[in-house]
């Protein structure tokens, strides 16, 4: 928080995917995380 707040850093830059908040993409977004899959960094759900 502190980085962000001093302007060094922004998290949403770090953002890569976006999905729903259900349970089939929960299941995708952890299965991309484990097999490293698609430049996977930082994943934003929403409902």
């Amino acid at each position: 928080m502190a980085l962000r707040d001093r302007g060094w850093i922004d998290p949403a830059r770090m953002v890569t995917h976006r999905l729903g908040f259900n349970a089939e993409d929960v299941n995708k977004a952890y299965e991309m995380y484990e097999q490293r899959q698609d430049n996977i960094i930082k994943v934003v759900m929403s409902v």
